[in-house]
């Protein structure tokens, strides 16, 4: 994740090892979604996402990536 603090966008990146749909969700600490992206077809190998920050109040948030029925955060 860079940068990190963000204060406009803030870019994730994931490696895969087949070919994905995958959900990228950003929680805060009380679990509140604050932020959903969907790559339809992620390719095998490394991928990034960009996710937009500006409206996110300072703090600590969670990522969760969600493919292929599993989810690691």
């Amino acid at each position: 994740m860079y940068p990190n603090p963000a204060t406009e966008v803030t870019t994730l990146s994931f490696n895969l090892k087949n070919n994905a749909a995958v959900n990228v969700i950003v929680t805060d600490l009380t679990g509140k979604t604050v932020a959903a992206n969907t790559l339809t077809n992620a390719a095998a190998g490394k991928n990034s996402v960009e996710i937009n920050t500006a409206e996110m109040a300072a703090g600590v948030y969670t990522v969760s990536f969600v493919a292929n029925n599993t989810t690691i955060t």
